[in-house]
């Protein structure tokens, strides 16, 4: 980040238009993370119901057997 010396030089309007690009690349940031958490959460529902999906059928199978 910037240490506070360049801070202290800067005007309000300055510092007001600085701390909105922050704010920006922080958004950005967590939008990112957040489309990253679905998409990660979609994919543990998928292999979660493939997975209970697989014993279920295993279970049948080997109940099933002679």
């Amino acid at each position: 980040m910037c240490d506070s010396t360049a801070v202290e030089g800067m005007t309000l309007n300055e510092e007001v238009v600085h701390l909105r690009r922050q704010l920006a690349k922080l958004n950005r940031r967590v939008m990112s993370i957040e489309l990253d958490n679905m998409q990660r959460q979609n994919r543990d529902k998928i292999v979660y119901a493939l997975g209970l999906a697989y014993f279920f059928l295993k279970t049948v199978l080997w109940l099933s057997r002679p």
